[in-house]
């Protein structure tokens, strides 16, 4: 994956990132670990299962996780919103 722009939020920062052999663009979600936060990383990690099983045409797809021991990065598909005036 290639990080193409960064925004930051009030729990991470996502990234617009593009496979490298595909060219397709992704949203990529990452979330610090907080030391001693075990209520937060039960919210995520319940986020995640529900991201896992939930498939609909209105919700954005999770893809992949990726762990490491101080961050969390959830890739998802990319919803672009064009506003023409």
């Amino acid at each position: 994956m290639l990080h193409l722009s960064q925004h930051r939020g009030a729990f991470g920062v996502v990234n617009l990132v593009e496979h490298k052999a595909s060219k397709q663009l992704y949203a990529c979600k990452t979330l610090k670990k907080k030391l001693g936060a075990t209520s937060f990383y039960e919210q995520q990690e319940r986020e995640v299962g529900i991201m896992k099983s939930v498939q609909h045409e209105n919700i954005l797809q999770l893809l992949e996780v990726y762990e490491n021991p101080q961050k969390i990065a959830l890739v998802m598909e990319l919803y672009v919103l064009l506003i023409q005036m």
